[in-house]
């Protein structure tokens, strides 16, 4: 983007950041674990490999079209279509709203499920006993 003053550019970084966080607010869906060789790669390259954006044109000009495919996981017993609309509508209208940049598409592929065992484990134990 063009200032008066000097340029404004967006990485892809930042727009992979803000559609992570907007899946992480959308209910039932989360980015899948690629396992330990992923999470090593992210230290180093500090890419998130579910979030891929892609830039067509020139933001100089204001130019620009965003492409994002993002990979994620879904609960158990959802309607996957569903919840994959939902992400698409969320990351584009947040992107969109956040960049000022046009997204093209949201290209979601849903890699996994997480089973109900899985999310028991991953929460933290607050049970409190009563004393009758």
């Amino acid at each position: 983007m063009n200032a008066k003053k000097g340029t404004v550019e967006i990485t892809n970084k930042a727009v992979e950041q803000i559609a992570s966080r907007v899946i992480a607010d959308v209910s039932n869906a989360s980015k899948p674990s690629c396992g330990l060789l992923s999470n090593v790669m992210k230290l180093f390259t500090h890419e998130d490999s579910n979030i891929k954006v892609k830039m067509d044109g020139d933001q100089v000009y204001l130019n620009v079209c965003l492409y994002l495919d993002v990979c994620l996981s879904v609960q158990y017993g959802v309607k996957i279509p569903d919840i994959a609309r939902q992400v698409q509508y969320k990351v584009k209208e947040v992107v969109e709203k956040m960049t000022g940049l046009v997204v093209a598409s949201v290209n979601v592929y849903v890699r996994g499920l997480i089973f109900p065992e899985e999310m028991k484990s991953e929460k933290p134990n607050h049970t409190h006993s009563k004393k009758h």
